[in-house]
Order: C-alpha cells, then structure tokens, then sequence
C-alpha cells in the first residue's frame, strides 16, 4: 500500500489542536465518536474544523477518528464493521482539507488507546490490540493518510502494538508517530507508570531491523509536564534519529486533578469544556518545549485555532520565521 508522500517541514513543523474537542460540541460524544459519525454525514463540517487548524499556521491535519475503536462502537450501540468506515470518512475529510491547503499539509490518522484512555492494558491480549491497530491503520492508509499516529499512549506495550499493527498494514516504522501521554506531577513517567525515557527505547528497539519511528513525542497533558517529557524523549529521539513532538492540553485544570477529584475521562456527552488557558500562555509553553529539544508541536485537547497560531508565533521567534514555513 502507498502512503502519500510527505515529511513534517523542518527544522520545526506547526502541529493542529484538539480536532475532536472542536467537533465534540456539534454531535456531543464521551468517547469521541460525533467527529467520526460527521465526517460519515456531514463532512464539509469536519473539513471546516481541519481548515481552521490549517488557517491558524498548523502544518497537518489530525484527522477525526480518535474514538473510532471496537470499544467506543460498541458503547454506543455501533456495529464492529462501522470501524473501517469511520475511519475512512474521517481520513477522507483530513485529506480534502489538508490538499487545499497552499503548500499542501500532511494528514494523521489516530492509532488510539483501544480501552479507556490513561488506563494501561485496555486492549486485552496484545495480538488483539495488533489487529484492531492493523484494521485501523489499513482503512487509514487506504483512505490516503500519510502519517499513523499513535497517540496517547501510556507506556511501552500499546506503543509495540501500534507499531506491529502498522506494520501488518504494510506501514515501516518511519511512517509511524508515537506520542505518549504522561503524569501531570512528573513528566518523565507515562500515565501507565513506565519512565518515559525506558518506555520509548523499548518501542524503538522493537523496530530493530527496520526504520525507527520518526517521532516521539508526549500530549494530552499539562504544559509543563509536557516540557519535562520531551526532555526525556530528547536522548532516545537523539540516539534514534526521530524528531520530538509536544503538544499539550489547553486546559487550565490538569487530567490529573480532574481524574483524583472524581471526574472521568469519558464524561457525559452534555459536560461542558472546562477553562482553557488563554493563547499567549499556551505559547509561552510552546517556547519551552522548543526550546527543550521539541521540533513538532501543536495543542491537543482544549486547544483551538488561536491556539495553534500562538504556537506558529512562537516558531517563528525561535526559528527566525524558517520553521513557520513548509
């Protein structure tokens, strides 16, 4: 299967924001699934949604298919055979947008957390979690993605198994994304307890013989944990050869609170959106995490386009303008 042909601009590429946060509002869904089931029935809004991204300076189009799993269908009352449609729908919206784009932008498909988010081992057995990646990532590919993002992760196993997934969908490693979510209090250690630094070395390893990933990156989480990741990521992406990615919450209030106070990361499709810290802060935090060594960033949930041009400002500080452009 051919993947299109697209790098991310160097030395440092605008990221997009939190795409399902934006649609969450218009089809309400606590697993994700009103971005996909629009891209199905009324796409032009989606691509709306990845136009304002695209707008504000992001340089790739992360398309809506993060809650597109077994487990999120499932819940909501959805055949197992709606995954590969979903995906495609979503992929397919990406792709309309990011082509219009002048220079054209890239497109990521999710390779999602396949349980509960933050939740280590949601998946079950690991040959399941290869399959449902493997399913994922055809439909993905097929629809015309370039990048599989594997996103959220909370440790090293999940991050194998997109990786294998991908692999059995006839992606090498260097067009594979990985992007671990991490604790808010320490940003050296994923939300599954593994050290950051070990949990990516391992998921490099496992490509020995092959291309490595060709990012590593930390979202969904609090800026300053992220900063504190993509310092541990720096010697494995170094070592390597991957770039580092950060793209973080926009929330005032950390996952981490939000999770010891009792909340869930699966709230009622009516919760409101909580704070979000206003742009320029979000792009004091994008100057840190370039400054650390990230060379990708963007925002992840909560931020929205003003977001994402507060980091494409703080780019163009850092790079004298040279990473802002394709």
């Amino acid at each position: 299967m051919t993947l299109h042909a697209w790098t991310p601009p160097a030395p440092v590429a605008v990221l997009d924001g939190g795409v399902g946060h934006a649609l969450k509002t218009a089809r309400g869904d606590a697993a994700f699934l009103g971005g996909a089931l629009l891209a199905a029935e009324e796409p032009e809004e989606v691509v709306r949604v990845h136009t304002a991204f695209i707008g504000a300076g992001a340089q790739l189009a992360t398309a809506a298919s993060f809650g597109v799993t077994p487990r999120s269908l499932a819940a909501a009352g959805l055949p197992d055979s709606d995954l590969e449609r979903l995906v495609t729908a979503c992929v397919k919206a990406a792709r309309r947008a990011a082509d219009a784009a002048s220079p054209r932008a890239g497109v990521a498909a999710p390779l999602p957390p396949l349980g509960e988010c933050y939740k280590a081992g949601g998946a079950g057995d690991a040959d399941k979690a290869v399959q449902i990646n493997a399913r994922i990532a055809r439909a993905a590919l097929a629809a015309g993605a370039d990048i599989l993002l594997a996103e959220t992760l909370t440790g090293s196993t999940d991050a194998v198994a997109a990786l294998r997934g991908a692999a059995a969908a006839g992606a090498a490693g260097d067009r594979v994304w990985l992007s671990w979510t991490v604790a808010d209090s320490d940003g050296a250690v994923t939300r599954g307890g593994e050290r950051l630094e070990a949990a990516a070395a391992a998921a490099v390893a496992a490509t020995a013989g092959g291309p490595p990933p060709a990012v590593l990156a930390v979202n969904c989480s609090s800026l300053a944990a992220v900063e504190a990741g993509v310092r541990a990521l720096a010697p494995v992406a170094a070592a390597s050869g991957a770039r580092v990615g950060a793209y973080g919450n926009a929330f005032v209030s950390t996952t981490e609170a939000h999770l010891e106070s009792g909340g869930s990361s699966e709230p009622p499709p009516d919760a409101p959106l909580p704070p979000v810290v206003p742009p320029a802060a979000f792009g004091e935090a994008a100057t840190r995490w370039l400054r650390a060594g990230a060379t990708l960033a963007g925002g992840c949930c909560g931020a929205g386009p003003e977001h994402v041009a507060a980091v494409r400002d703080a780019v163009a500080e850092c790079w004298g303008g040279r990473g802002a452009q394709a």
